[in-house]
């Protein structure tokens, strides 16, 4: 079920310095819109109920690629995002058993995720590209949590490879390049990516992360021993004015459900995503990409 996107926002040759001020910029029209607001009249924050019965947004619920044109005076300049919901038991397993085993209450409430929460594991490769930092509770194996982020680590960097070799071409890459590395607590040689952040009922408004490499995958699974689909969770893109089967559409709303995964470009693309409706409905999120 192919989508394609009519225009999007330029960014072509700025410096970094010029992409954050552009980027700060855009968040606070976009945010602060009447189109905007007409979406999300709850401070930004999206909710389910908003996408389930709504004509003008897009619901994706099966395998799409979504082909999108990053410059509007540069045809040929394209990105994409592509989902597919997968059959990957062992993985699941693993990624609910380390949820079990995350303590959120270390982190702290932000501005633009106010609802769930959401923790980093891993190296991050810093500014300049050769400056690390390593997060301290990726050695700590409280409750036997290393055993899983390792083990997640492992197994998804086959699926990656074969569902979405575009972003293991890109991630894996840079990692080499930056002279970074995979910590022994995320498999080492055998783990996919130096970093990984894992969200719990995750609600967040519109962003992108001019922090990360171009290509990022996500892969959301249920709370343990819970096999309903957790209604009102969507992966949001909400500035996208798309065209399928000849009807045009001023969102996308992508359906989170156990096993479902998107690649996407964090950088240049505006996302979000709503939280389930259901107070005991549990979505984890588990995020690979290398943040610079």
């Amino acid at each position: 079920m192919p989508a394609k996107k009519i225009g999007y926002p330029v960014f072509d040759s700025m410096s970094e310095k010029e992409r954050r001020s552009y980027v700060e910029f855009e968040s606070k029209r976009f945010n602060n819109s009447d189109r905007n607001k007409a979406q999300s009249p709850k401070n930004c924050i999206y909710t389910g109920s908003q996408f389930e019965d709504n004509i003008d947004v897009l619901v994706i619920n099966s395998d799409t690629d979504i082909h999108i044109n990053v410059n509007k005076m540069n045809p040929e300049k394209t990105s994409a995002v592509h989902v597919k919901y997968l059959n990957i038991p062992k993985f699941c397993e693993a990624a609910q058993e380390f949820s079990e085993r995350v303590d959120y209450s270390i982190t702290g409430k932000c501005r633009k995720c106010p609802e769930g929460n959401m923790l980093p594991f891993g190296v991050r490769l810093g500014s300049g590209m050769h400056k690390i930092f390593e997060y301290a509770r990726t050695k700590k194996n409280a409750r036997g949590i290393n055993h899983f982020h390792m083990i997640m680590n492992i197994l998804i960097k086959e699926i990656i490879q074969e569902c979405f070799p575009a972003a293991y071409k890109v991630i894996t890459g840079f990692i080499e390049l930056s002279g970074g590395y995979v910590p022994e607590e995320l498999g080492g040689t055998l783990g996919f990516c130096c970093q990984m952040i894992v969200s719990n009922n995750l609600g967040c408004e519109a962003h992108v992360d001019q922090d990360l490499v171009e290509r990022c995958v996500s892969v959301w699974t249920t709370g343990k021993g819970r096999t309903q689909d957790p209604e009102g969770s969507f992966f949001i893109l909400p500035y996208l004015t798309c065209e399928h089967n000849g009807k045009q559409y001023k969102g996308i709303a992508i359906k989170l459900r156990q096993g479902c995964a998107i690649e996407w470009d964090g950088r240049h693309i505006f996302h979000a995503s709503s939280s389930p409706s259901d107070p005991n409905a549990i979505i984890n999120g588990n995020w690979f990409g290398v943040t610079r």
